[in-house]
């Protein structure tokens, strides 16, 4: 489930621009421009809908929620993986 979790986040990031990073899991996706506020609004309810799961406000409080490799680690927990 880890590499479709990952996939499934860098395809939604990169519908619009390729991301040019090398180290793209520390990738700040907000702060780089590559998801705006009311963008993110959208990224957060398609990830719910994709990974049936909800994000709790403490999460999308969280400065690594913004962060490619955080992301994941996230919602990897949230399902109940571990990487």
């Amino acid at each position: 489930m880890n590499y479709k979790i990952k996939e499934f986040v860098l395809e939604y990031l990169q519908r619009e621009y390729t991301i040019e990073s090398d180290d793209i899991m520390n990738l700040n996706y907000v702060e780089t421009g590559y998801v705006d506020s009311i963008g993110l609004v959208s990224f957060i309810v398609t990830m719910e809908d994709e990974f049936g799961i909800e994000f709790l406000d403490k999460e999308l409080q969280n400065p690594g929620f913004k962060v490619v490799g955080e992301l994941i680690e996230i919602i990897l927990k949230k399902i109940g993986e571990e990487n």
